[in-house]
C-alpha cells in the first residue's frame, strides 16, 4: 500500500519504502523523480541502510524517511527516525545528557537535510513545518525532538522559524561530535 505524501505549498514529502531505500543505496535511479548525480554520498548510503533496517523492524514506513520533492526533483530528505514512542525511550541514547521530565509522553524525532545546491530557498523550513503539522494530526504525539550539530546555525534557524523548539540537552554522535537536543511540545 502506497503511503500518501505529506504536501506543503511547494513540496511533496514522499514516503520511501524498504525496497526503494535498498535500490537508492545501490545507486539505482527512480523513474518517479530525479536527484543530484552525486547522491547518495557515502554518508547517506549508510543512512539509507539504517532507515531500511529500522523500517523493516518497525513493519511500517509511515513514520520513516521521505524524499523532499520540488517539481519532480529530490532536493533533500526529511522524516521521522522512528514511529512514536515514549519520550524516555526516544532519549535512551547513553550519551544523552539533559532533561526528560515526563518519560511516558509520546514523542518522535525528526531529521532533515536539503542538498547544498537547493539551500537558502526555505525548503528545510517548509519540510519541517509539514512534518510537525502531520505528526500533530496523525497521532497522539506530544513532543517532537530534533538533534542539531553544535555550530549548525542554519539548522537552528530552521527550528526557530518552525516553532518553539527549546534545547533540553546534548548527545554525542558515532564520531563523538556534540549535538544539541531540541524539543517542541504540543
Amino acid at each position: 500500500m502506497e503511503i500518501a505524501p505529506i504536501a506543503s505549498r511547494r513540496l511533496s514529502l514522499v514516503a520511501l519504502d524498504a525496497e526503494t531505500l535498498a535500490k537508492m543505496a545501490q545507486g539505482e535511479r527512480s523513474p518517479r523523480f530525479r536527484w543530484p548525480a552525486w547522491w547518495p554520498d557515502a554518508v547517506d548510503r549508510q543512512h539509507l541502510a539504517l532507515w531500511r533496517r529500522r523500517m523493516v523492524e518497525a513493519g511500517s514506513s509511515d513514520w520513516g524517511p521521505r524524499a523532499v520533492v520540488n517539481e519532480s526533483t529530490v532536493v533533500g530528505h526529511a522524516g521521522f527516525h522512528l514511529p512514536p514512542q515514549p519520550l524516555g525511550a526516544a532519549l535512551a541514547d547513553p550519551t544523552f545528557d539533559g532533561e526528560c521530565d515526563d518519560p511516558s509522553r509520546s514523542a518522535v524525532e525528526v531529521g532533515y537535510t536539503i542538498f547544498p545546491e537547493y539551500r537558502r530557498r526555505g525548503f528545510a523550513t517548509e519540510a519541517l513545518t509539514a512534518l510537525v503539522v502531520w505528526a500533530w494530526t496523525a497521532s497522539d504525539v506530544c513532543s517532537i525532538l530534533a538533534t542539531v550539530a553544535e555550530g549548525n546555525s542554519a539548522s537552528v534557524g530552521v527550528l526557530e522559524r518552525v516553532g518553539d523548539f527549546r534545547i533540553i540537552g546534548t548527545c554525542r554522535t558515532g564520531d563523538s561530535s556534540r549535538e544539541l537536543v531540541y524539543r517542541l511540545d504540543r
